[in-house]
């Protein structure tokens, strides 16, 4: 239900609900939380980025990539401290190209 709400919300993109997308970012479950994000994103209220900047830490890859994008659509600046740890996650790091020699023996 709260995850439906969250779409409801994102979908008419009334910047009045901003409170509720917020304090549904902090909410245990997954879904909710990233629709929030995404709806935060498409509503476009500035005052949003010091929440979405807080759910950078501590919360699912999920959670996070959708903050940074509502974050990338509001134009924040964010700083390098907080997105450097981002950088280390596996599933973002380019993979290493395994040359064909190599992938064959390595069999």
């Amino acid at each position: 239900l709260a995850v439906a709400a969250a779409h409801a919300l994102r979908d008419c993109a009334e910047p009045s609900g901003e409170a509720a997308l917020v304090a549904a970012l902090h909410r245990v479950h997954e879904g909710v939380a990233i629709a929030s994000a995404e709806a935060l994103g498409r509503v476009g209220d500035p005052s949003s980025v010091p929440a979405l900047i807080d759910c950078l830490t501590g919360n699912s890859l999920l959670v996070q990539l959708s903050c940074l994008d509502a974050l990338h659509r509001l134009e924040a600046q964010v700083s390098l401290e907080l997105l450097e740890p981002l950088l280390t996650v596996r599933p973002l790091r380019k993979p290493m190209c395994v040359p064909a020699a190599s992938a064959s023996t390595a069999r």
